[in-house]
């Protein structure tokens, strides 16, 4: 596995959730 891909995804996904729960 390539951690720096990983990281990656998890950041986007992090700001993904962070907008989903802004309201």
């Amino acid at each position: 596995t390539n951690w720096r891909y990983i990281e990656r995804d998890l950041d986007i996904f992090i700001d993904f959730l962070q907008e989903a729960i802004k309201d």
